[in-house]
This record gives structure tokens, C-alpha cells and sequence, in this order.
């Protein structure tokens, strides 16, 4: 876990601490796969219940599965997180901030925030 990495974005704490900023993305069975297989070579949306886009990363939308849920979501409605190339967690929130994630983005490129 890259804790406290400067490239590390928002975290909410109501989310399972398994996935926090930082943290490797942990795996779980996805579809006929596993969530890691189907992360984008690049920055990756994960969205867990809603809608969200962002302009330089491909959004994949979990089911809300009983071992994701347990990884990602835990007892929060709903959780939007941002994945880097190296499958490791930039940041993440309970609700879609669009202005918040492209500042994530940023950030996890080098860029500040």
C-alpha cells in the first residue's frame, strides 16, 4: 500500500479500508472473470450503482456482487473509485463528483491537485 503517495487522491473512510487510496484494487470474481481482467490498460472509473464518466478514463460498472460489495462498497449505497495502469486505487467516493475525480486524474498523472 502506497500510503500518503502524493499521486493518491480523495478517500472516503465510510468505504471498506481493504480499497482505500493507495491500496492495490483487490480481485473478486466479475462476470465470467475476475474485476482485474476487465480493468482498462489505463485509468479506469469503477462504478458500484449510478452513472459516472470521466474524460481520460474507461468506466467499468460493477454488479453489485456479494464479494465486490464487500471489497468496494461495504454498508455505503453506492461508491465510484478511480484505478491507475498499475491497478492500484488513485481515489474514491461514496457519491459522483465529477470536478473532484478530473482533479484525482490529474494528481495520479503527476499533476497537482
Amino acid at each position: 500500500v502506497y500510503a500518503g503517495s502524493p499521486l493518491s487522491g480523495p478517500d472516503d473512510p465510510a468505504l471498506p479500508e481493504v480499497s482505500r487510496p493507495g491500496a492495490p484494487a483487490p480481485d473478486a470474481p466479475f462476470g465470467e472473470g475476475w474485476l482485474l481482467e476487465a480493468l482498462a490498460p489505463g485509468f479506469t472509473l469503477l462504478v458500484f450503482g449510478g452513472e459516472a464518466l470521466l474524460p481520460g478514463a474507461t468506466t467499468v460498472t460493477a454488479p453489485p456482487g456479494e464479494a465486490l460489495r464487500a471489497r468496494y462498497v461495504g454498508e455505503a449505497a453506492q461508491a465510484v473509485y478511480l484505478i491507475r495502469p498499475d491497478q492500484h486505487v488513485a481515489a474514491r467516493w461514496t457519491a459522483w463528483d465529477k470536478a473532484a475525480a478530473a482533479e484525482a486524474l490529474a494528481r495520479a498523472c503527476g499533476g497537482s491537485a
